[in-house]
């Protein structure tokens, strides 16, 4: 509790939600002087509506692949197996290693009059696109790599959770009235007829009927936040806490009932006039009644902070706590992948 004595002694600290923040001498922190220019998404572009770019051709092996696909998977009984297609790129591969110098040159000869054709056919569609396609063009390429690394950031990130015996997330009452209807009574139906004809039974299902479905899932949502809780605090604990989601650790704080963040003078004055002037065009005098309305929320703040910062050090969960907000605060500055 050094950290909380320092602050409240000095009064030279606020409290935020996820960190303690040194306070600057001027008003300008608690929103006087805010003009900012806000940085929004870009909306993602359609491909669709772009000229559409000559396809690569087949390579040399590609093509093989393709001739000789259906050959393998029948010869190899593949046709029922769910890896037939990575088996049949390794049957494929063997053949093609061990394929005579003549047959292969011939692949690869009508793959080299495939690339000459394309690299005509993508020199004409540069030709004929206009400045403003092009920038399209290579704005569209750069959110296909940016949502490709987020893939891939979200299937690491998955994986790292299965490792960590992440607990899985409960079923809603909806989903827990259709494990009530397993096996399949609908057999006959194809899986999206099946699926239509359960949202209709549930739909039509009175508030008495749907209320044991609402309790096995908030008996399950209870379970869930339990472990939630035993697994984040084991995370930490083990020094894996970097491993965690922002999301979820603000979710434990949440549940340890830390206090609402204090409001600039900015942010309540956009609340009051949301179709009011920009607060840039505020005098100094105006803007001075929001900025009083934001020195009485931070003290309100400090105050609920330092009470309850007695409640989590008397539960014995202080170092935890701390810990949180360092990972918190560790995670929002880490750079992005490029």
């Amino acid at each position: 509790m050094a950290l909380l004595a320092t602050c409240a002694k000095s009064g030279t600290f606020a409290f935020s939600k996820f960190c303690v923040f040194k306070l600057y001498p001027s008003s300008y922190s608690i929103g006087l002087c805010i003009n900012r220019n806000y940085v929004t998404k870009k909306d993602k572009i359609d491909i669709h509506s772009l000229p559409k770019a000559p396809k690569r051709p087949m390579t040399s092996y590609l093509e093989f692949y393709k001739n000789h696909y259906s050959e393998i998977v029948e010869n190899n009984n593949l046709q029922t197996d769910k890896k037939k297609a990575s088996k049949a790129v390794q049957i494929c591969s063997g053949m093609w290693e061990s394929l005579d110098d003549v047959t292969r040159k011939g692949y690869q000869d009508r793959a080299k009059v495939r690339l000459e054709a394309y690299k005509e056919e993508m020199q004409k569609f540069k030709d004929s696109l206009t400045a403003e396609q092009k920038e399209l063009l290579k704005e569209a390429k750069r959110q296909k790599r940016e949502e490709k690394v987020k893939k891939k950031e979200k299937k690491e990130e998955k994986h790292k959770n299965v490792e960590h015996g992440l607990p899985k997330r409960p079923l809603s009452s909806y989903m827990c009235f259709v494990n009530s209807k397993m096996p399949n009574p609908y057999s006959d139906k194809s899986a999206t007829e099946y699926v239509q004809m359960l949202g209709h039974e549930w739909r039509e299902l009175s508030k008495e009927d749907k209320q044991s479905f609402e309790e096995l899932a908030a008996e399950a949502r209870e379970e869930y936040n339990l472990k939630m809780t035993q697994w984040v605090e084991n995370m930490v604990e083990q020094g894996d806490g970097s491993d965690v989601k922002v999301s979820l650790l603000q979710k434990e704080l949440e549940k340890l009932e830390v206090p609402k963040k204090n409001t600039s003078g900015y942010q309540i004055y956009r609340h009051h006039h949301k179709e009011g002037p920009l607060w840039s065009t505020l005098s100094d005098e105006e803007k001075e009644k929001w900025v009083k309305k934001a020195v009485k929320d931070l003290h309100r703040y400090e105050k609920e902070m330092e009470e309850w910062y007695q409640k989590i050090e008397d539960k014995g969960k202080t170092d935890f706590v701390e810990e949180m907000f360092e990972l918190i605060k560790a995670n929002k500055k880490k750079p992005t992948k490029k």
